[in-house]
């Protein structure tokens, strides 16, 4: 979503991205309204990080870090329904 979707959209709303950072992107998006929180996406994209990358090695460790990416996949998939009824609403065509 970070690396395509969001890009996408600020395209689809004539935003030069051009020259914008990952940060500016999720900053704008946030200003206009697309995205809640760019701090909240910061902290699912480390949560990703960390899952993918992280090994934890006791159980409960990794019982932890399972349950921390089960939530966090469900916010991503709530923004993501709100994109895209934000899309169907506020983009042309």
């Amino acid at each position: 979503m970070g690396a395509r979707l969001m890009p996408a959209i600020l395209r689809a709303l004539e935003e030069d991205i051009a020259a914008m950072s990952a940060v500016d992107r999720l900053n704008r998006l946030e200003q206009l309204g697309w995205l809640p929180s760019a701090a909240q996406w910061s902290e699912l994209r480390r949560i990703r990080n960390t899952f993918a990358h992280d090994y934890p090695e006791t159980p409960a460790e990794r019982h932890a870090q399972w349950r921390l990416a089960m939530a966090a996949a469900e916010q991503v998939l709530a923004l993501l329904d709100g994109f895209t009824a934000r899309m169907h609403t506020k983009l042309p065509g």
